[in-house]
């Protein structure tokens, strides 16, 4: 017995909000919903992430450890990038081979 997560309605939005959401919501839209705030959410990080880094990088250019530690906040930027650039897609696999819409 499969739970359809379509007939679970979200009463705490009982108007039309700032975001989209309001109103006969169901799981999947306030999972959608969220998860295009969670995308921007982890941009606005990354890039504010580079360039503290890149600051960091620039006034320590002559203490090596502090370069050391610059370069390594740049290599997690850009692996959590890339595991953003990588979830996103998934999604969009996932959308297309089930047929589902889930970031629209």
């Amino acid at each position: 017995m499969a739970i359809n997560f379509n007939d679970i309605k979200a009463s705490a939005f009982p108007t039309k909000g700032a975001i989209g959401l309001g109103g006969d919501l169901n799981l999947g839209e306030i999972i959608s919903e969220g998860l295009k705030i969670v995308y921007v959410l982890a941009g606005i990080i990354l890039l504010v992430s580079l360039i503290m880094a890149g600051f960091q990088m620039m006034t320590g250019a002559n203490d090596p450890k502090a370069k050391e530690s610059a370069g390594k906040s740049i290599t997690n930027a850009v692996v959590g990038f890339f595991i953003l650039f990588v979830s996103y897609w998934v999604i969009q696999i996932v959308e297309v081979v089930l047929g589902i819409s889930i970031l629209k």
